[in-house]
């Protein structure tokens, strides 16, 4: 049985030392390189419930016949701190920050993006 020892030769160990540093540096230029939103965008069922700038703490209460749900604001970051649906994935979500980022309760058909306004007038879907 002595014989199934794996034995790595040299292109083996470069090749996962290559992949470990692409890894490790992406890892660390995404944050970096991450524009920072300025506003949260709250839709419910494809409607906009609000805009929020990113630079007030609040918690924003979106009840409607689908369920309820409370959307924080904190230190320049949004999650949702409450969700009544089944599995909370929402609630479990880390808080977002960035431009372009989402937290979606799929439930309730709540979506906060975060956003800019830079990003007002740009067109976000693809329409033929």
């Amino acid at each position: 049985m002595s014989g199934n020892i794996l034995k790595f030769k040299k292109k083996d160990i470069i090749l996962a030392a290559a992949v470990i540093a692409v890894a490790t540096l992406c890892a660390v230029l995404t944050p970096l390189l991450s524009r920072k939103g300025e506003f949260a965008v709250i839709t419910v069922s494809g409607q906009e419930y609000g805009r929020y700038d990113l630079n007030e703490n609040r918690t924003i209460t979106v009840t409607t016949d689908l369920g309820t749900n409370e959307v924080t604001i904190e230190d320049g970051k949004v999650y949702v701190s409450y969700a009544d649906c089944p599995q909370e994935i929402c609630a479990r979500h880390r808080p977002v920050s960035s431009d372009g980022e989402s937290i979606i309760c799929v439930p309730h058909e709540l979506v906060i993006t975060i956003a800019s306004n830079s990003d007002e007038g740009e067109v976000d879907a693809v329409t033929g």
